[in-house]
């Protein structure tokens, strides 16, 4: 009896760390432009990455921007926003936890986020948390850009 359990616990563990997640891409040509980190005057720009650790491969966090799903990322992969100076909040959302991120952005100013999945009790839980600008730029540069959600059909 006990056996059962610790297989389905087993393999719900293996998942999380094996697998293959995929996510709609966005488009090359505007990936290659945007790892020129060029500020735009009139709006605030983040980018919101998530690095090739392994662990939580096959969990794909909804990343959500002033409370509107907007991206899923998987490994290796970032979201970019242009957004208005002022406040918002970016939030990872997995199936067992959201992680929230309130931050305030300048017109011209770059902020750049990392993600990763850490342990959790059914699944794993998205963590997201601030990089420097040095540490942003290296994961994006080697990383591809996910495209938006697509809009369940009607």
């Amino acid at each position: 009896m006990i056996r059962s359990p610790l297989r389905l616990l087993a393999l719900a563990g293996a998942a999380a760390l094996v697998g293959c997640a995929s996510v709609p891409m966005g488009d090359p040509a505007r990936s290659a432009e945007l790892k020129k980190f060029t500020p735009n005057p009139a709006a605030g720009q983040i980018y919101v990455c998530r690095d090739d650790r392994f662990f939580g491969a096959a969990i794909t966090p909804t990343v959500e921007l002033n409370g509107k799903p907007v991206a899923r990322l998987s490994r290796s992969n970032y979201f970019f926003a242009e957004l208005p100076p002022g406040a918002h909040t970016v939030v990872i959302k997995t199936l067992e936890h959201e992680s929230k991120f309130p931050f305030k952005i300048a017109a011209g100013q770059q902020q750049f986020f990392q993600t990763w999945i850490s342990f959790g009790v059914i699944a794993g839980r998205g963590i997201i948390d601030t990089y420097t600008p040095e540490e942003g730029r290296k994961c994006v540069t080697a990383s591809a850009l996910v495209g938006p959600l697509e809009a369940p059909a009607k």
